[in-house]
Protein backbone atom coordinates (compact mmCIF):
# COMPACT_ATOMS: atom_id res chain seq x y z
CA UNK A 1 0.00 0.00 0.00
CA UNK A 2 1.05 3.86 -0.26
CA UNK A 3 1.87 5.31 2.92
CA UNK A 4 2.60 8.54 2.09
CA UNK A 5 4.37 11.60 4.77
CA UNK A 6 0.97 13.58 4.38
CA UNK A 7 -2.27 11.44 4.11
CA UNK A 8 -3.35 13.54 0.79
CA UNK A 9 -0.35 14.50 -0.86
CA UNK A 10 1.14 11.56 -3.16
CA UNK A 11 4.57 12.18 -5.55
CA UNK A 12 5.73 9.90 -8.76
CA UNK A 13 8.07 8.15 -6.28
CA UNK A 14 5.00 6.41 -4.61
CA UNK A 15 4.02 4.82 -7.37
CA UNK A 16 7.37 4.39 -8.95
CA UNK A 17 7.84 1.96 -5.56
CA UNK A 18 4.75 0.50 -6.23
CA UNK A 19 3.98 -0.11 -10.03
CA UNK A 20 1.17 -2.60 -9.60
CA UNK A 21 -0.42 -0.80 -7.02
CA UNK A 22 -0.17 2.39 -9.20
CA UNK A 23 -2.27 0.72 -12.09
CA UNK A 24 -5.13 -0.26 -9.47
CA UNK A 25 -4.56 3.38 -7.98
CA UNK A 26 -5.54 4.89 -11.30
CA UNK A 27 -8.07 2.59 -12.67
CA UNK A 28 -9.95 2.90 -9.61
CA UNK A 29 -9.83 7.06 -9.77
CA UNK A 30 -10.99 7.20 -13.83
CA UNK A 31 -12.45 4.26 -15.04
CA UNK A 32 -15.49 3.12 -13.17
CA UNK A 33 -15.66 -0.10 -14.99
CA UNK A 34 -12.27 -1.38 -14.34
CA UNK A 35 -12.69 -0.56 -10.26
CA UNK A 36 -15.60 -2.78 -10.46
CA UNK A 37 -13.91 -5.01 -12.10
CA UNK A 38 -11.10 -5.09 -10.02
CA UNK A 39 -13.59 -5.69 -6.63
CA UNK A 40 -15.10 -8.69 -8.07
CA UNK A 41 -11.92 -10.58 -9.34
CA UNK A 42 -11.40 -13.80 -7.93
CA UNK A 43 -7.63 -13.95 -6.54
CA UNK A 44 -7.81 -17.66 -6.55
CA UNK A 45 -8.45 -18.12 -9.76
CA UNK A 46 -5.72 -15.19 -11.07
CA UNK A 47 -2.93 -17.05 -8.89
CA UNK A 48 -4.56 -20.33 -10.80
CA UNK A 49 -3.72 -18.54 -14.37
CA UNK A 50 -0.69 -17.21 -12.91
CA UNK A 51 0.73 -20.59 -13.12
CA UNK A 52 -0.36 -22.20 -15.70
CA UNK A 53 1.19 -19.74 -17.78
CA UNK A 54 3.70 -18.16 -16.13
CA UNK A 55 5.25 -16.31 -19.58
CA UNK A 56 2.01 -14.76 -20.34
CA UNK A 57 2.20 -11.39 -19.87
CA UNK A 58 -0.26 -8.81 -19.00
CA UNK A 59 -1.90 -8.18 -22.52
CA UNK A 60 -1.56 -11.61 -23.30
CA UNK A 61 -3.85 -12.87 -20.57
CA UNK A 62 -6.42 -9.81 -21.41
CA UNK A 63 -6.11 -11.18 -25.04
CA UNK A 64 -7.17 -14.36 -24.41
CA UNK A 65 -10.15 -13.25 -22.07
CA UNK A 66 -11.29 -11.26 -24.55
CA UNK A 67 -10.65 -13.84 -27.75
CA UNK A 68 -12.96 -16.63 -25.24
CA UNK A 69 -15.67 -13.44 -25.25
CA UNK A 70 -15.82 -12.87 -28.71
CA UNK A 71 -16.20 -16.26 -29.44
CA UNK A 72 -18.82 -17.22 -26.82
CA UNK A 73 -20.48 -13.86 -28.56
CA UNK A 74 -20.08 -15.31 -31.92
CA UNK A 75 -21.21 -18.98 -30.99
CA UNK A 76 -24.40 -16.79 -29.50
CA UNK A 77 -25.12 -15.05 -32.48
CA UNK A 78 -25.44 -18.11 -34.45
CA UNK A 79 -27.60 -20.03 -32.10
CA UNK A 80 -30.26 -17.13 -32.07
CA UNK A 81 -30.55 -17.14 -36.06
CA UNK A 82 -31.16 -21.28 -36.01
CA UNK A 83 -33.67 -20.57 -33.79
Amino acid sequence: MFHPEKDIIFRIEHFKQHRPIAGTFFNCLTNLNKFVAYEQRDPFMIKNEMTENPDYSEWDRFAHHEYIRLALEEENAENVLKI
